[in-house]
């Protein structure tokens, strides 16, 4: 008996708009960088801005591949907890059930708790594996040490309710909703 979910931490429009802006803004603060150096008057050469873009279109294109190569994989069942946040993690973490106090389901927000989506900590030492398209919803476990992790889902019922089978079976699951 296992739960999975997958998921990407944005799609592929999203991270063509946001790395498009920067594109955009980190063009023109090129131009304008080489326009305004020591001598004002100084015409583009296009010699001069060829490295520049070079290494601007090599960065945006590593940090598209990043942003949408990136999955979080979780995996729920007997022995515990399984997750990878793939290109990040080159193995699988686990956390078993005996490391854990609680687990609950919760709305949270990315910015103000943890200034973002990916792998994230804030300034309480927890931990947050998000991404952007889940609408606030995750779940959320309570170590044995008060350390809390946060995992991000699109489908809180499905992980609540696997979570309450588990627990039913006579899983070591401590619940709290």
């Amino acid at each position: 008996m296992k739960y999975q979910e997958k998921l990407k931490l944005c799609s592929g429009w999203r991270a063509l708009t946001i790395l498009g802006g920067l594109a955009l803004i980190s063009t023109l603060l090129i131009y304008a960088s080489q326009a305004w150096q020591l001598n004002p008057a100084r015409k583009l050469e296009g010699s001069d801005l060829e490295p520049a873009l070079l290494v601007l279109a090599f960065t945006l294109l590593l940090a598209f591949l990043l942003l949408y190569l990136a999955r979080l994989h979780i995996q729920i069942d007997e022995q515990g907890i399984q997750y990878r946040y793939s290109p990040f993690h080159f193995r699988t973490q686990q956390l078993k059930w005996s490391e854990i106090q609680q687990v609950y389901s919760r709305k949270y927000s990315a910015w103000r708790e943890f200034g973002g989506w990916g792998i994230r900590f804030n300034f309480k030492g927890n931990k947050a594996y998000n991404v952007m398209e889940d609408k606030g919803q995750a779940w959320e476990v309570v170590k044995l040490n008060g350390k809390k992790i946060l995992f991000s889902t699109r489908k809180p019922q499905e992980v609540s309710q696997f979570l309450e089978q588990l627990s039913a079976k006579g899983g070591p699951l401590p619940l709290h909703n």
